[in-house]
């Protein structure tokens, strides 16, 4: 038996004795948005899909029927090109709160947070952050008082480093109010992680999710007051052909605007022509 597919039927396996279930509702799906996939996050009756250049908004009718859906019919903003010219040529994880799209920012300097009108994708601010010089690859709110967590991408197994900020209400400013690290589940030791692609918070269970694109990672479940591992939650994905690169969760009572049943949605890249094209996959945890 091939070693792919050894892995693939474990991680079916291990998913099945924590008695989760995982559905794979849009798979293999072909488009303009579909290439270089980062980023997932909502906000009302939308779904937006980063790329590593562009945006893209695709509403809950779309999203139901998006092997059908022309990408000219899609509202999609490309990286600002003032930012473009001073080195941000890599947008990362997104998350949305208030009518507002929150991504990370990579490859310039000092570090930023672009933040788009989520009914428009028109650029609201992009605030710099004071803890990192260098670009970060996922940002997640905390809708409890708003705040943001952010961090960056490392290549190699590493503790994942989180700092909140706090956004000021002209949008302009960010101030650095703690960072901290993650704990495994004996609430000592410090997590140590592989190619974290994105967090996201869900504040009404008081949860934090990690998501690790490595085969032995998959979705990190953690307590988000205690910041302890409560779970690993595994994907049945093949690196280096298939890459996890985005996370969304509903909050308690949040009807959301995906028309799959679940909790919990990763965005899965297929690539193709050696990484030149892509096909988007989506996994929902019910």
């Amino acid at each position: 038996m091939k070693p792919l597919l050894v892995f693939t039927l474990i991680a079916l396996v291990s998913a099945v004795s924590q008695g989760l279930s995982i559905e794979r509702p849009l798979e293999n799906v072909s488009g303009r948005f579909s290439r270089q996939l980062q980023g997932l996050c909502h906000d009302g009756d939308s779904v937006y899909v980063v790329q590593r250049y562009r945006v893209w908004k695709i509403t809950k009718d779309q999203l139901a029927h998006l092997k059908k859906v022309r990408h000219d019919d899609l509202l999609s903003s490309p990286i600002p090109k003032k930012f473009a010219l001073r080195g941000f040529d890599h947008m990362g994880d997104c998350d949305a709160s208030n009518g507002r799209v929150f991504i990370a920012m990579d490859g310039g300097s000092p570090a930023k947070v672009l933040i788009l009108d989520a009914r428009t994708l028109e650029v609201l601010a992009a605030p710099d952050i004071p803890s990192t010089q260098k670009g970060i690859s996922w940002v997640a709110v905390d809708r409890t008082d708003q705040s943001l967590l952010i961090g960056q991408f490392e290549f190699n197994r590493s503790t994942p480093q989180f700092h909140r900020l706090k956004l000021s209400d002209d949008l302009r400013h960010l101030s650095e109010i703690e960072s901290f690290s993650l704990l495994e589940r004996d609430g000592r030791s410090v997590i140590q992680v592989g190619r974290v692609q994105a967090v996201e918070v869900d504040s009404s269970r008081r949860k934090l999710y990690l998501l690790s694109d490595v085969a032995e990672g998959g979705v990190l479940k953690f307590d988000l007051d205690r910041r302890t591992l409560e779970e690993r939650m595994p994907i049945p994905f093949r690196p280096p052909a298939d890459e996890i690169e985005g996370l969304d969760v509903l909050e308690r009572g949040e009807p959301g605007p995906y028309p799959f049943t679940g909790r919990l949605f990763v965005l899965m890249n297929h690539k193709t022509f050696f990484g030149l094209d892509g096909r988007l996959n989506l996994f929902v945890f019910e």
